[in-house]
């Protein structure tokens, strides 16, 4: 019988964000609803269909399928799209970090956001050698 292990990596907080100048525009929504009004990017998983984003309302989960002319298949594409003033998206946190510092980038509805345990490593419960633990402790950073 095998034992599999697993250990929880990175949590990932999905983040909406937009420039200033989007802001200016379009003003600051306030709920999740609101986002009806603003143009989104949206996320396309390989089958096509569009990552829904997720939100938390007084403690029950709520859903909204971005509206807006820009798709991408990829994050970091996203995050430019975002920056170029094409809309609003909803990337991992990690993603942008240094443009919420900096203020080139706005995050929104923080307290609807929805934070999920993302990363996962499964991984023979014995014997774990000194170099496979090495990647462990190095992916927790």
């Amino acid at each position: 019988m095998r034992i599999l292990r697993f250990e929880s990596i990175e949590k990932i907080s999905h983040r909406i964000l937009a420039t200033p100048e989007h802001f200016q525009r379009y003003g600051f929504p306030q709920t999740p609803k609101d986002l009806i009004s603003h143009p989104c990017i949206a996320y396309q998983f390989a089958d096509g269909s569009l990552y829904h984003w997720e939100f938390s309302e007084n403690g029950k989960p709520l859903k909204h399928k971005p509206l807006g002319q820009w798709t991408f298949s990829d994050s970091y594409m996203e995050v430019d799209a975002a920056k170029a003033c094409l809309g609003l998206a909803s990337v991992p946190e990690s993603l942008v970090a240094e443009e919420l510092e900096l203020g080139t980038l706005i995050c929104v509805l923080k307290p609807f956001s929805h934070s999920f345990s993302g990363l996962y490593l499964y991984y023979l419960h014995r014997n774990v050698s000194p170099a496979l633990r090495m990647v462990i402790d190095t992916l927790r950073i």
